[in-house]
């Protein structure tokens, strides 16, 4: 019975990390900022976990530039 309890808190643990980190990176912030928040080693781990998070805001700030520039 122990064991499942404490299972279950380690998840809900891991699951709220999960989700700030998520929410954090797709809302922009910066990625050291996150890692240095969760505890990461680096920002690369940090990035190597939830980068595929910002994929979308990469294609954002693509057409941002590209609007700026007049195109490319």
């Amino acid at each position: 019975m122990c064991l499942r309890s404490c299972l279950s808190r380690y998840r809900l643990k891991h699951d709220l990390r999960h989700t700030a980190a998520s929410v954090w990176l797709a809302a922009g912030a910066d990625p050291k900022v996150v890692q240095r928040v969760l505890g990461h080693a680096t920002a690369a781990m940090t990035m190597d976990l939830y980068g595929h998070l910002v994929d979308g805001n990469l294609w954002q700030a693509a057409r941002v530039v590209g609007g700026i520039s007049g195109g490319i």
